[in-house]
């Protein structure tokens, strides 16, 4: 269905690329839109584009022409706009019909994320004692093998960082529990 609209969007721009092409060749030569005897409203001809159908190419005198070719543009336009609305529409409901299917296994991968950062930091925190208890030995800093203990990964956890406000939403989630964050 999305590759159906898609495909429909793709040949509406296409027309309205060619249809502007000719309303600058008509503008350029200061032709002047005429109406026609019928006047078609552009939500009818976005309707028929819409439905597969397709409006008659502009014809008549220069003026009769270049306004066909406005009121298509217009029509092109407002068929566009549908076709974003139902795309979009039909977007959501496919997210949420695999969410509904997978969502169970997208809470456990972000409950594996989750504790891995919480492994991480426990991790961090052991490094800076035992960086601490040499650097103590050493009376200065330790030159310990791949050391680091700065920055986002590496530091020391900041109250409203990432990490943190991801844990505060896996908590909200109930995907990991307080308990997690403690133990």
């Amino acid at each position: 269905m999305i590759a159906a609209l898609g495909r429909k969007r793709g040949a509406l721009m296409q027309r309205d690329r060619d249809l502007l092409e000719e309303q600058i060749i008509l503008e350029k030569a200061k032709v002047i839109p005429q109406a026609p005897r019928t006047e078609v409203d552009p939500k009818t001809i976005a309707r028929e584009l819409l439905n597969g159908f397709a409006p008659p190419e502009p014809a008549g005198k220069p003026g009769e022409r270049l306004f066909a070719i406005l009121r298509q543009r217009a029509g092109i336009e407002i068929a566009l706009d549908a076709l974003q609305q139902n795309e979009l529409q039909n977007r959501a409901l496919a997210v949420g019909e695999v969410m509904q299917r997978q969502g169970a296994n997208w809470r456990e991968l972000v409950r594996r994320r989750a504790l891995a950062v919480l492994e991480l930091r426990r991790a961090n925190a052991a490094c800076a004692e035992f960086r601490k208890s040499v650097a103590a030995i050493a009376a200065g800093p330790p030159g310990l093998v791949c050391d680091r203990s700065g920055g986002p990964l590496f530091g020391e956890p900041i109250v409203g960082d990432v990490a943190y406000v991801f844990f505060q939403d896996c908590v909200r989630a109930g995907i990991i529990g307080r308990e997690d964050l403690d133990g």
